[in-house]
């Protein structure tokens, strides 16, 4: 009998475990678009558009789950230590008085691919998770209103990263600036646009791994870029990267007129149109419409109870002649949910059937596993039924063999 606050300490240590931010290294985002000039175009909060601001947008290499934070930055990184600039380094407006700092949040489960645009300067949003100020401009701070990550014209450096400013973890960067890297950046210049690059970011330091972008696109101005919208990426996060920070697929303007930048996922093979999940009567139904197609060879369903611990459901062949469409096809699944077996909850179901003392000692020896593999990322998940909350996503399987999935999405019970 003692065993069993043993049993619900280990269970919440491994939900503990599973609901941990995702690690993220070098490479994991990549930049995708900035507006240096004041804008309502990609006001994704109001109807009709009206807030002015300017904004960045990143996309996802890697699946992260619910609470992961990246934050993001225009301090200039510096070349006499590899540090960012502070404010004030050398005596009243000397360094960084200008930069500020931005934390965006996953809200929930966000798939591969996951692009997001973060409005940066005043008020910070975010169309896909939560952006908040963490730290605003020295300047702004006694002369107020507030900003963050100002993208002052013609054309900021925005880092992303992880930990602190004072101990990032770099993920990578874009230098919008038309002079480009800059070769020098003392604590002390004040220069609110310049920063070098940081060593970590290098591409002849670090294999060419494409970290960080600052070609600029062919008219050379550094106000308002974006990846053209058809250029599409695969799910090797290497080869996207390699896509995106290439000059050429890259479009800007001399005008100062900003961009509508993307807020979708048409950086992947799909375009995904209506896509749904529904609950009821014990079954699962799963609709989802594509409204283009590119090699497209099938569907892999896969269901998760917490967004983390993912197990396929279902395979659907493309409808999309050769794998290519350009028009809207509807797809849909129907499952009976008992039916659909997580392994953890099947096994702890059978350790619950065992003569009493042997069922507590080996439901024990189970948590301390479902504690082990939790926290090494190697999850098996848990029982299923329509009491359960739980996710969906769609991963698209091309003629290569390569998957790009979905937003992940929660089912609606009814």
């Amino acid at each position: 009998m003692q065993l069993k606050p043993l049993l619900t300490s280990l269970l919440s240590t491994a939900l503990l475990c599973a609901s941990a931010q995702t690690p993220l290294s070098p490479g994991d985002i990549a930049f995708t678009g900035l507006n240096s000039t004041n804008n309502t175009v990609n006001d994704f909060v109001n109807t009709p558009q009206s807030e002015v601001n300017r904004e960045f947008s990143f996309v996802l290499l890697k699946a992260v789950t619910a609470g992961t934070t990246i934050f993001f930055t225009d301090f200039g990184w510096r070349t006499d230590a590899q540090a960012f600039q502070t404010a004030n380094a050398c005596g009243a407006s000397t360094g960084a008085v200008s930069d500020g700092v931005v934390r965006w949040q996953a809200d929930g489960p966000l798939a591969y691919g996951t692009q997001i645009v973060i409005r940066s300067v005043s008020s910070p949003k975010a169309n896909v998770g939560s952006a908040t100020g963490t730290q605003a401009t020295y300047n702004s701070s006694v002369t107020p209103p507030l900003q963050y990550i100002t993208l002052a014209s013609p054309g900021e450096t925005v880092f992303a990263f992880t930990g602190t400013l004072a101990a990032p973890t770099l993920l990578g960067a874009i230098c919008a600036n038309p002079g480009g890297w800059a070769a020098t950046l003392n604590n002390c210049d004040f220069q609110p646009t310049a920063s070098s690059l940081p060593n970590v970011l290098n591409n002849a330091l670090n294999g060419n791994r494409n970290y960080a972008f600052a070609v600029l696109p062919p008219s050379g101005s550094g106000y308002c870029m974006r990846l053209k919208p058809t250029v599409t990426i695969g799910a090797d996060a290497a080869a996207a990267r390699a896509t995106i920070y290439t000059a050429a697929n890259w479009e800007s303007n001399g005008s100062a007129s900003a961009y509508t930048l993307t807020t979708n996922s048409s950086v992947l093979p799909v375009t995904y149109g209506k896509i749904s999940a529904v609950v009821s009567n014990n079954r699962l139904s799963v609709n989802w419409e594509t409204v283009a197609e590119t090699n497209c060879k099938q569907y892999n369903v896969e269901a998760s109870v917490d967004g983390i611990r993912w197990i396929p459901i279902a395979t659907v062949s493309s409808k999309a002649p050769g794998g290519n469409s350009s028009g809207v096809i509807s797809y849909n699944i129907d499952l009976n949910l008992p039916g659909i077996s997580f392994a953890f909850g099947g096994l702890i179901a059978l350790l619950l059937a065992l003569p009493h003392k042997r069922k507590y000692t080996w439901l024990a020896v189970v948590s301390l596993s479902i504690v082990f593999i939790a926290c090494n990322k190697n999850n098996n998940g848990t029982g299923v039924d329509s009491n359960t909350r739980f996710f969906i996503r769609i991963g698209q399987q091309d003629i290569d063999g390569h998957t790009s999935y979905s937003k992940v999405f929660e089912a609606v019970t009814k």
